[in-house]
């Protein structure tokens, strides 16, 4: 499950991915819009993203490759 924070609050839906390191490549891409080039941060709202492994029933939820 990707889950996007915005200020360290929870911001959009939640996603969910059949694999974790494909989560992670997206989580790393999110929270890497803070920084460029990568030694200098906007001064913006913090924007953060963490996966978490969690089972969903693939026929109820959306579950992206």
């Amino acid at each position: 499950m990707l889950t996007v924070y915005l200020d360290g609050e929870p911001y959009g839906e939640k996603t969910y991915w059949k694999d974790v390191n494909r989560c992670m490549y997206f989580a790393k891409t999110i929270r890497r819009q803070n920084y460029f080039p990568p030694d200098k941060k906007y001064n913006s709202p913090e924007v953060a993203a963490t996966c978490l492994p969690t089972y969903v029933n693939p026929d109820k939820t959306k579950v992206w490759e």
